[in-house]
């Protein structure tokens, strides 16, 4: 990673990345998902934008313009960090990073998590032939976050961020017991340059308190 000082030393943004694939590994995947978590440290508040995969963006190290997924595949989360900073003039120092094996994991450790879907999502995942509130476990969760074909891109980004925001919300109904195991249990399930103290402790702890106000936004806007 590009070393950046901060824009703003009382804000944090760190990239959550997703990747196409189950193996855990950087080798041939796309950042399937790209969701910025700005933290500001003087309100203790929490956005979430995500970054659209197909975005056309410009790589430094090769000179030449392609769709942002692939920044993962030319060199992992560092690369795809610099990327994002590069086209967006950011200052993320800190990533996150899950595969499909993953998400599926930390999903059923939790337990599952609520999602209300329609009856078109309904029929992109498994086990479910109808509209309403479900517990969806790993796989089905996965499903869910990946619909793409039914909207549009711009649909399947908010799907991820519903995904998320009951991930939180699930784990804020929780004792606090079951929360430390989550959190603890998850951390096999995830790769990062942010220590595990931090993730468990100060992170976790601010997740927790996220709730669906919470500012969200797409890059690009519709319209723009």
């Amino acid at each position: 990673i590009i070393k950046i000082d901060p824009i703003d030393p009382n804000i944090e943004n760190i990239l959550l990345i997703g990747i196409d694939g189950g193996d855990g590994l950087n080798i041939g995947h796309r950042s399937d998902t790209m969701c910025i978590v700005s933290i500001n440290k003087t309100t203790n508040t929490v956005k979430l934008i995500s970054v659209m995969r197909d975005i056309w963006a410009y790589f430094p190290n090769k000179d030449a313009w392609t769709k942002i997924n692939a920044s993962y595949a030319y060199g992992g989360p560092g690369q795809t960090v610099n990327i994002v900073n590069y086209n967006f003039g950011l200052d993320i120092q800190k990533y996150v990073v899950t595969d499909f094996e993953g998400f599926r994991g930390i999903i059923d450790t939790i337990g599952g998590i609520p999602i209300t879907v329609t009856d078109k999502e309904a029929t992109q995942i498994p086990g479910l032939s109808s509209g309403g509130t479900y517990t969806l476990n790993g796989e089905q969760a996965l499903s869910y976050a990946r619909i793409r074909h039914i909207d549009s891109d711009f649909a399947r980004v908010l799907r991820q961020r519903t995904v998320l925001l009951s991930i939180f919300s699930t784990l804020r109904g929780s004792t606090r017991v079951n929360q430390l195991r989550v959190a603890n249990d998850s951390l096999s399930f995830m790769r990062s340059n942010i220590d595990s103290g931090e993730i468990t402790g100060s992170l976790f702890a601010l997740a927790l308190k996220v709730d669906s106000s919470i500012d969200q936004r797409t890059i690009p806007e519709s319209g723009m």
